[in-house]
C-alpha cells in the first residue's frame, strides 16, 4: 500500500509518499480503507519532533480517520466489510479504573491513533482496535467525519465534563472560528445554553451564527472579558434562583396540606417562578419523589409549564389527554412543555391527578435499581465523589452513578419533613474493609418504611459533599434499602 510517512523530523518536506507493507488485522482489530484523514495540530508537533510526542521512525501520522472497513480480525463482530466508519482517535486499555468510569483519557496507557506506537491515517489502509470503530451515517461525508473527531472530543470534555453547561446558562466561546470553537458552539446550543461567540473577524462570526451562536463579539473591537464577567454573574444568579424555586417547591410538596402520599403525581403553579428554570426544578422533583412532575410559572394570567415523566409514564401522551385545558404543548416521552391559561389550571390538575391515579401502580412509582458498582463505605472519599460529579450533566441518557453497599447497619432512623427518612449507618461486617465511621443519609419519600430495625441491609445510594458554614462532610442520598439477602 501507499503511505505518506517520515524518516526524520522537520517540516512538510520530510513526508515521503512511498510503498509500505499492507496492514493485516489481528485479533480484535479492523483494517480501514482510508477515504479521508484530518490534519491535526498533534500531527504537526509529532512531525516536527516535540518531546511530548515521541514516535519510532519511520512513522505514519493521521489521527482523524474516516473510510470503509477493509478487513476484520478474528473475534470481531457487529461490523461488516465495506461498512462506512469513522475511527475514535483515543486508544486505551479498556479495563482500568479510568476506562471503566468513562474517563479513558486518564488511562495510564492512553494514546492517540497516529502517535506513539499507533500508525495513523496518512495511508491507504489503517489498522485500529475494533472498539474504536464508529458507524458513519450516509448523511455525513468522509471529509466531514474526519474534520470533527478530535475537536468534538476536546469541546465535549471542556463543556460537558468540566464546565457542566446547563440549559439557560450564558456561555462565551473564545476563538469560535477554530475547530474546537466551532464544535463548542454546536455542543453548547445542543445543551440549551445561550451562546456568545468571540472571534477576530466578521467572516468567522458569520460562520458562528450559522452554527447556532445567539450573539457574537468581535474581540478586536469589544472588551469581551468584561462581558464574560457579567455573564458569569448572571449564571450565578440563575443558579441561586433555581435553588430558591426548588426549595419553595419541595416545601410545598412536603407540607401536610399537599398530601403527597395520596398523590401519584405532582402539579405545582406559582406566580413569578422564573420560566427559565422550571424544567430543571421539575426534573429535581422527579429525582426526589419519583412521580411525574409538572411545574408552572404564572404571569399576567398565563402559565408556562414544564413537565417531566418517569419510566412507566409517557409525559407527552399525558399532556395530550389533558389538551382540552392547554393552549399548546410539545415534547417527548420524558420531558414536555406547554402554555395554559391560569383559570384552566384547577381543571388541568384534576384531570392530571385522575389520569396518573388510574394508570400508575405502586410498583410503577418504585424506581428500578441499576447499580454501577458495589463499594465499601470506608472507600468513599471527596476525590471519588468529585470524579463522579465530573461525569455530569446527568439525565435520561447519562444517569447519575449509583453505588451499592452491603451489610449496612441502620444505627438510627427517623422521619423528617413528614415523609423522608433520615438515617445513620455503619458498615459493620462482611467482605469489606470496615472502619468505625457513622454515615449520615437521607432517603427522600421513604418515610413509610419507618421504623427500620438495626439489622443488616443492602443499600443503593449516591454519595455527595454537603457544605455548611464552610465545613464539608460526606453524606449519602439513599435510593433503595433492602433486607440483607434480598439483593439490589
Amino acid at each position: 500500500m501507499k503511505a505518506a510517512q517520515f524518516h526524520k523530523h522537520g517540516g512538510p518536506e520530510v513526508l515521503v509518499y512511498e510503498d509500505v507493507p499492507d496492514k493485516v488485522a489481528g485479533p480484535g482489530e479492523v483494517v480501514v480503507r482510508v477515504r479521508a484523514c484530518g490534519v491535526n495540530g498533534r500531527d504537526l508537533w509529532t512531525r516536527q519532533g516535540s518531546p511530548n510526542h515521541v514516535v519510532q521512525l519511520p512513522h505514519i501520522l493521521g489521527c482523524e480517520i474516516a473510510g470503509e472497513v477493509a478487513e476484520l480480525g478474528p473475534g470481531v463482530t457487529g461490523i461488516k466489510v465495506k461498512d462506512r466508519v469513522a475511527v475514535h482517535p483515543g486508544i486505551s486499555c479498556g479495563s482500568c479504573w479510568a476506562c471503566t468510569s468513562g474517563q479513558d483519557n486518564l488511562c495510564p496507557d492512553y494514546t492517540i491513533v497516529g502517535s506513539s506506537w499507533a500508525h495513523g491515517g496518512y495511508a491507504e489502509l489503517a489498522k485500529v482496535p475494533a472498539a474504536n470503530i464508529i458507524p458513519l451515517p450516509e448523511t455525513l461525508s468522509f471529509e466531514q467525519a474526519a474534520a470533527v473527531l478530535l475537536v468534538f472530543l476536546t469541546a465535549w470534555h471542556m463543556l460537558i465534563t468540566r464546565a457542566q453547561v446547563r440549559p439557560g446558562e450564558k456561555i462565551v466561546i473564545l476563538a469560535a472560528g477554530s475547530g474546537v470553537g466551532a464544535a463548542a458552539v454546536q455542543i453548547a446550543r445542543l445543551c440549551g445554553a445561550y451562546v456568545i461567540a468571540a472571534a477576530g473577524s466578521e467572516a468567522k462570526l458569520h460562520r458562528a451564527r450559522e452554527l447556532g451562536a445567539d450573539a457574537c463579539i468581535n474581540n478586536r473591537e469589544q472588551d469581551f472579558m468584561e462581558i464574560a464577567r457579567e455573564l458569569d454573574r448572571e449564571n450565578m444568579d440563575r443558579q441561586r434562583l433555581e435553588r430558591d424555586i426548588l426549595l419553595d417547591a419541595v416545601q410545598t410538596v412536603d407540607d401536610s396540606v399537599f398530601e403527597i402520599c395520596g398523590k401519584k403525581g405532582i402539579v405545582l403553579a406559582k406566580k413569578d417562578w422564573h420560566p427559565g428554570v422550571i424544567g430543571i426544578v421539575a426534573s429535581r422533583l422527579v429525582e426526589r419523589y419519583y412521580k411525574p412532575a409538572v411545574v408552572i410559572s404564572l404571569s399576567d394570567g398565563v402559565g408556562k409549564g414544564s413537565a417531566r415523566g418517569i419510566k412507566r409514564f409517557h409525559i407527552l401522551d399525558g399532556l395530550k389527554r389533558c389538551e382540552a385545558f392547554l393552549e399548546k404543548y410539545g415534547g417527548h416521552k420524558m420531558a414536555a412543555g406547554f402554555t395554559i391559561r391560569e383559570e384552566n389550571i384547577p381543571s388541568f390538575k384534576k384531570a392530571f391527578y385522575s389520569m396518573v391515579e388510574k394508570e400508575l401502580s405502586s410498583e410503577d412509582l418504585t424506581p428500578e435499581v441499576s447499580l454501577d458498582s458495589y463499594i465499601a463505605l470506608s472507600e468513599l472519599s471527596e476525590q471519588i465523589i468529585q470524579e463522579m460529579d465530573s461525569l455530569a450533566p446527568f439525565g435520561l441518557a447519562n444517569p447519575e452513578p449509583l453505588l451499592g453497599a452491603k451489610n449496612a447497619n441502620i444505627v438510627q432512623n427517623e422521619v423528617v419533613g413528614n415523609r423522608h427518612l433520615k438515617l445513620k449507618i455503619k458498615q459493620t461486617s462482611g467482605q469489606w474493609t470496615m472502619d468505625n465511621r457513622l454515615w449520615e443519609g437521607i432517603a427522600y419519600g421513604m418515610g413509610e418504611i419507618y421504623p427500620l430495625k438495626k439489622d443488616d441491609y443492602d443499600i443503593a445510594f449516591i454519595p455527595y459533599i454537603d457544605t455548611w458554614n464552610g465545613n464539608k462532610s460526606l453524606k449519602l442520598k439513599i435510593k433503595e434499602i433492602r433486607a440483607r439477602g434480598n439483593g439490589l
